[in-house]
């Protein structure tokens, strides 16, 4: 594998784009879960889809091992998505 070269000023660059889109995304993604209803966490559009509250916690979940996995420099297990990790509700 051929080693890349950058300086300092490409990888500032290439570090606020990246984080620009982080910041979009979270912002869209927190209003995709406000819109779920509290009443409806149980809805899913097939038998073998998750639920709305199982793709919450799935989102949030994998967002959160990933910038994790970037920060360590290496992947790590990927946590439980059952009641156990504390993610009950959109909020």
């Amino acid at each position: 594998m051929k080693e890349i070269s950058v300086n300092p000023q490409e990888a500032q660059a290439t570090a606020a784009f990246l984080l620009g889109n982080l910041e979009m995304e979270i912002g869209t993604t927190v209003g995709v879960f406000r819109a779920v209803p509290e009443n409806r966490l149980d809805y899913r559009p097939d038998p073998t889809s998750k639920t709305a509250l199982g793709l919450i916690r799935h989102i949030t979940i994998e967002n959160e091992w990933f910038l994790k996995a970037i920060a360590d420099g290496a992947f790590g297990p990927f946590c439980d998505e059952s009641d156990a990790c504390g993610i009950m509700a959109p909020a």
